[in-house]
């Protein structure tokens, strides 16, 4: 891992950047059930930590339908439970079926693969069927995440306070989560998917997200549901669309009754990406692209119906590998991406080399493509956190960027066609060598 230049100082993001608290509700706890599996994990049982009799229970919230963070105390059938609706536009791979106190949520992998999760109203009685589903009380009060790409959910819903684990804190870039992991309030659970269990069931979370990026069958997995723990796959990276990425916070909100909180944000997002996307359509050249950089003997380029393509289409220019007809990546030999890309007009995403120099020196080829020798090469590192191994550390591309598709589309506008863009400043986004 190479240590690049010292980051610029980070553009403004525009607005969602938000936080804040919101209460709880009773539930009853599973402290026994948890002491239980640390217990077989760690070897060694430690007694429970005693009850301070000192502190009442919390009185459960009057039922109010109109209210979905409140316990239902008088379940009414009549009632409909969630006033708040979340309507998936953009997204594929979930959707949500609304019954009067309950929810199903299903979602659906690209091998047809589906998993299904019966989100209940707290205090409302479990509808028969669906012994399929993973079955989750909601509002959820605790949850763990194992991808930064959830974060943005929590932080434009003010349910930072809800967040009580990460898998690898050194790569969060959040103001609002930096500061709750370090005053202790967010332990670092595992990294990827070497989840450690001890630690995770320790922060006792009603909820885990799940990233599926390592596969989606893990031993974690079956472990954390015998503890009474819910795990949702939340596999968002498989949409095609920036557009279908980013709606993955109504995905996180149906587990937290925060459609409403969601829909105006999310809203806001796709008409402006929208309305950048109509500008890039009128640009009269579509300067050639292509993205990333070689592992080894290999270089993963997008397909074309990935994400990446679906933005540099959307910002005026013509992406390379627009003719495969894939979401994933594709691996292709060093010596195909040269042949093609040699006289493409832009480089993006060069991998984790931040200087001209630094790529020239890791292979000499580099040096013939035309964008190299233009100095049309752009990194999306401008806003590192820098506080992880060797200097580098998490790269708010991932984390904001994937919720905020419509500043990454401004980005690559004000990259291709800076006349259509004349107030936008690179936010992502940095020339390397600038």
């Amino acid at each position: 891992m190479r240590r690049r230049p010292e980051a610029p100082a980070r553009s403004p993001l525009p607005p969602f950047e938000k936080g804040g608290t919101e209460g709880g509700f009773p539930r009853l706890r599973r402290a026994a059930v948890l002491a239980c599996l640390v217990a077989v994990l760690s070897t060694a049982c430690q007694p429970p930590h005693p009850s301070d009799p000192t502190t009442p229970e919390p009185t459960p919230a009057r039922t109010d339908f109109r209210n979905p963070q409140s316990c239902v105390e008088d379940f009414d059938p009549a009632a409909d439970y969630f006033p708040a609706k979340a309507a998936p536009r953009f997204a594929e791979r979930f959707a949500v079926e609304y019954y009067p106190h309950y929810k199903l949520v299903t979602v659906t992998l690209p091998d047809g693969r589906s998993f299904r999760y019966l989100l209940l109203q707290c205090g409302t009685p479990r509808p028969a069927g669906y012994g399929d589903a993973e079955f989750v009380q909601i509002p959820v009060r605790t949850v763990v995440t194992t991808s930064t790409a959830e974060l943005p959910h929590l932080v434009t819903l003010d349910l930072v306070d809800r967040l009580v684990g990460h898998d690898d804190p050194d790569y969060v870039s959040s103001p609002e989560v930096r500061r709750r992991i370090a005053a202790g309030q967010v332990r670092e659970v595992g990294r990827e998917t070497r989840l450690n269990l001890e630690i995770l069931l320790a922060v006792d979370p009603e909820l885990v997200l799940m990233s599926t990026l390592g596969g989606f069958e893990s031993g974690s997995d079956a472990r954390l549901r015998q503890a009474g723990v819910a795990v949702a796959y939340v596999p968002s990276y498989l949409e095609t669309t920036p557009l279908g990425t980013a709606e993955w916070i109504l995905f996180t909100a149906c587990f937290f009754n925060r459609e409403d909180a969601a829909a105006g944000p999310f809203s806001e997002v796709a008409e402006r990406y929208q309305e950048l996307a109509a500008l890039g359509r009128t640009a009269r050249e579509r300067p050639t692209v292509f993205t990333g950089a070689p592992i080894g003997d290999v270089w993963h380029v997008p397909g074309g119906e990935s994400f990446m393509a679906h933005l540099v289409e959307d910002a005026g220019g013509r992406y390379l590998w627009d003719d495969q007809p894939v979401a994933g990546s594709v691996p292709l030999a060093i010596e195909s991406v040269y042949e093609r890309a040699e006289n493409a007009d832009f480089w993006l995403h060069p991998g984790l080399w931040g200087s001209l120099d630094a790529l020239a020196a890791a292979d000499e080829r580099f040096t013939a493509l035309a964008a190299f020798g233009q100095r049309r090469v752009y990194a999306n590192d401008a806003r590192m956190n820098e506080v992880g191994v060797q200097g580098v550390g998490g790269n708010d591309y991932w984390e904001t960027g994937i919720a905020r598709p419509d500043v990454v589309l401004a980005d690559l506008l004000r990259i291709f066609h800076p006349e259509l863009v004349p107030g936008h400043e690179l936010v992502y986004h940095r020339r390397l060598d600038e």
